[in-house]
């Protein structure tokens, strides 16, 4: 009988539209997509395109919220006054043009999707109560906002439409409001809780009002997230009264979202959901596209840090899934970095398709974060974004920090002055090579790259190439080029750094 229900509720939630139109799409043929000269990249207006960014927020559309610790982080000048379009200038100023939007309502001052009938005016607390039937105009005008400066300035933006931090109690154990972030919601002020709507009750929905557990690196045993009619039989499923609202919810997004070729799409944050929780809502959203003309690009973001578990292989290799997110191994250093991402590289070629790897989220502070930001893109990713800083002595990365954006100016100028997107990873170009010290990135014959992660000396194999080759410095910390020098092809090519510290070497 459970079934029954589940597919009559799906075939009405299906045929439900919101009461907006899609809005013209501006350039549709034009819309970020893979290269078509080499699908491991993407392309927007016509051009191949690599994505750098970083930004003090993950669900930026709600930006500013300010609840950071400014004695505690290396803040720029001014911040804590910026407005969204001046964080995203700062953004463009400094050569980025990719960011990562959660949609998530968990930090303070957010807004929820749906209507606030009762409760506090701008608080999210326990005390309110919902109408999941009206939507708060606050929360889609920030979307729409945000996405409209986010395409004036050429701004690629990763949606992550489920976000399993926001369905967990925000005091469960470890992870507790002094790491999460001060006065953050979970569950306990969730509207989609029985308790906080007028929509349905617990027995009604199959959710419950109270949750004791936190996120896990484990699939989680809320009911919300197995809601899916693929996920029915399971144990924890949910009534289809949640899917009917969550697909409402989803449809008001795409009628917002689908209006901007600038978008790609990623239905979770670091999930370890079984794999039909992700699918489902991949087809739901391309499903809906199609049914408005449109073409768009999704993926999955497991959970797992290692790529051969965790449903990291079904993305690598299926062809159902347009891009791999990598962002999981972010937190790797040096080699282990680095070769986890080959390995994904090598899987990808061996799927069923070529797709871009992605990269949204870059851990950790200090020196490293940059270091992986290079390695990235010297393993042929397509992608790479500084993490959010979280409060005070908790820190997941250096957002768009003084050091954040200086990297990405610098790997924006180097890479300015060559073509990459017809490049391939090749360390074994290289020898004399110390653990973690040089990698490189080549197009034989014609282009070779190399970045030092703290000076050094290795040899590269310059034998595909003849004749003079000239060879350029780029001081990466002070984003400023070397002069340039003249060297022969042909043959074996000591590359000593000019000093300690990061540097990068075009050779071509």
């Amino acid at each position: 009988m459970k079934n029954i229900i589940v597919m009559m509720l799906c075939l009405i939630s299906c045929s439900i539209t919101t009461t907006d139109e899609f809005p013209i799409e501006k350039n549709s043929s034009n819309g970020i997509k893979p290269y078509g000269e080499n699908p491991r990249y993407w392309e927007y207006m016509e051009e191949p395109v690599l994505l750098l960014g970083g930004s003090f927020e993950d669900n930026i559309f709600q930006f500013p919220n300010w609840y950071y610790d400014t004695d505690r982080y290396d803040y720029p000048t001014g911040m804590s006054t910026w407005t969204l379009e001046e964080h995203l200038d700062e953004l463009i100023n400094s050569g980025g043009n990719y960011l990562r939007n959660t949609m998530s309502s968990r930090n303070p001052g957010n807004r929820f999707p749906f209507k606030k009938i009762s409760g506090t005016p701008g608080d999210n607390q326990p005390t309110d109560n919902y109408d999941l039937d009206q939507w708060d105009d606050e929360y889609w005008n920030r979307f729409e906002t945000f996405l409209a400066e986010c395409y004036n300035r050429n701004i690629i933006v990763q949606i992550e439409i489920w976000d399993q931090f926001d369905f967990h109690r925000t005091e469960a154990e470890s992870w507790a409001p002094e790491t999460r972030g001060k006065d953050n919601t979970g569950w306990e002020s969730n509207p989609y809780n029985p308790l906080l709507n007028i929509n349905y009750t617990a027995a009604e929905s199959g959710l419950p009002e109270v949750v004791d557990y936190g996120p896990s690196t484990t699939a989680s045993p809320h009911p919300f997230l197995y809601s899916v009619p693929e996920l029915s039989e399971h144990e924890n499923a949910c009534e289809p009264i949640v899917l009917y609202y969550q697909e409402k919810f989803v449809e008001k997004l795409l009628s917002i979202s689908l209006g901007y070729p600038n978008v790609l799409y990623c239905t979770n944050n670091e999930t370890p959901q079984p794999m039909e929780w992700g699918e489902h809502w991949m087809q739901f959203v391309r499903n809906k596209a199609s049914e408005a003309g449109k073409t768009v690009y999704c993926s999955d973001m497991r959970r797992a840090n290692n790529f051969d578990t965790g449903g990291h292989p079904q993305i690598l290799e299926q062809e159902f899934y347009d891009f791999f997110e990598t962002s999981q191994s972010s937190a790797k250093n040096g080699d282990d970095h680095y070769n986890a991402l080959i390995y994904a590289r090598e899987q990808i070629k061996h799927g069923e398709k070529i797709k871009p790897m992605n990269n949204v989220k870059i851990y950790e502070t200090g020196s490293e974060p940059p270091k992986r930001m290079w390695r990235l893109i010297f393993a042929g990713a397509s992608s790479a974004r500084f993490h959010r800083p979280g409060y005070t002595q908790f820190f997941w990365g250096i957002g768009l920090n003084s050091s954040a954006m200086t990297h990405i100016k610098s790997l924006r100028m180097f890479t300015d002055e060559m073509n990459i997107f017809s490049c391939e990873p090749d360390n074994s170009l290289l020898s004399n090579r110390g653990s973690g010290e040089a990698y490189c990135i080549a197009e034989r014959g014609k282009q070779y790259a190399v970045y030092f992660s703290n000076g050094g000396s290795v040899n590269i194999d310059l034998s595909g190439s003849s004749g003079e080759l000239e060879k350029r410095w780029l001081n990466i910390e002070k984003s400023e080029w070397g002069g340039t020098a003249t060297i022969t092809g042909g043959g074996t090519h000591t590359l000593n750094s000019p000093s300690a510290g990061q540097w990068a070497v075009l050779i071509k």
